[in-house]
């Protein structure tokens, strides 16, 4: 099989040499908009407070009806599986919901415009239902790979 080398500016370069040189340009944008740096700052605090009042609803739950995080055997519980689900599912919403935001930036402002952080937010929560979708597909394909290498 032929390894494919990526050309720049008419010259062929390695794949590290490219990814090096992606990675200064990806910088030197972020740098000349620091605005867009808040976008994942934001989500990850909105990640945070939705998973520590999922874990207080988890923790209420669990001593109000004296269950255990593991069963005789050593499996998880329903309960369990579903409160690793809807972890899943928050953590997955809030990534999806940074890379709305920061996709909307970029677009903009490579097309001429001047995207500002709070349309940046609003564009990517006017899209939470499809990325809340997104989300629990996601989380369950994770979930169900976490089945399955419990059970192997």
């Amino acid at each position: 099989m032929k390894k494919e080398s990526v050309v720049l500016n008419g010259q062929p370069v390695g794949r590290l040499k490219a990814g090096w040189l992606l990675f200064k340009e990806v910088w030197r944008y972020f740098r000349a908009d620091t605005e867009m740096m808040w976008i994942p700052l934001i989500t990850t605090l909105l990640n945070l407070l939705l998973l520590g009042l999922l874990v207080f609803v988890w923790y209420v739950f669990s001593t109000s009806t004296g269950s255990t995080s593991l069963d005789e055997q050593g499996a998880y519980s329903a309960m369990n599986y579903a409160f690793i689900f809807l972890c899943y599912v928050v953590g997955a919403f809030s990534l999806a919901l940074a890379e709305a935001g920061v996709t909307n930036t970029v677009y903009t402002r490579a097309h001429g415009g001047d995207a500002t952080l709070g349309n940046s937010i609003q564009a990517a929560f006017s899209h939470w239902l499809p990325l809340l979708v997104w989300s629990g597909i996601t989380s369950t394909v994770g979930l169900i790979l976490r089945m399955i290498a419990e059970r192997s």
